[in-house]
């Protein structure tokens, strides 16, 4: 390997960890803080697309999801969102000189729905985590008739 490629894949691993630490702290001062806020729009939209409670991120029980259970799902979507970004703006100009496919639709949009995937699976297992320190005994308003606790991947019919 010549000193070229050396100093390339060491100014590419300094980048790489500045957009990491930059979306760290971003997701630590302005994403974490508004965590009630968060947990409130996430329930009003998913109670507005009428998700099946079984499949539901946001339990309704305080606080609804933990700190440390946000920050990976947050972290995921900033970066997916950063990968969605020169997707769009590529797909544009493909548009515009009418050389748009369906597979430039897919591979372009794929990495934001691998991160959105990661983020939403992140959640799902954090919803499972914070329901699980509660008790059976206690009154979860997440419950449904026939929903005893028990079984956490058990949907309410």
């Amino acid at each position: 390997m010549s000193s070229d490629d050396c100093f390339a894949e060491c100014c590419g691993r300094c980048f790489c960890v500045c957009i990491l630490a930059l979306i760290s702290f971003f997701v630590n001062d302005c994403i974490l803080p508004h965590r009630d806020s968060i947990v409130h729009w996430g329930r009003t939209v998913e109670e507005f697309l009428r998700i099946p409670s079984c499949l539901r991120v946001f339990p309704l029980v305080k606080p609804g999801i933990l700190l440390q259970d946000l920050r990976f799902p947050a972290e995921m979507a900033c970066i997916g969102f950063m990968l969605l970004m020169p997707a769009i703006l590529a797909l544009s100009l493909m548009a515009v000189h009418g050389e748009l496919s369906v597979a430039a639709v897919a591979i372009g949009l794929a990495p934001y729905t691998f991160m959105m995937t990661i983020a939403y699976i992140a959640l799902f297992f954090a919803k499972r985590r914070l329901l699980s320190m509660y008790d059976s005994d206690m009154d979860i308003e997440d419950k449904n008739e026939g929903y005893d606790g028990s079984n956490l991947w058990q949907c309410a019919v």
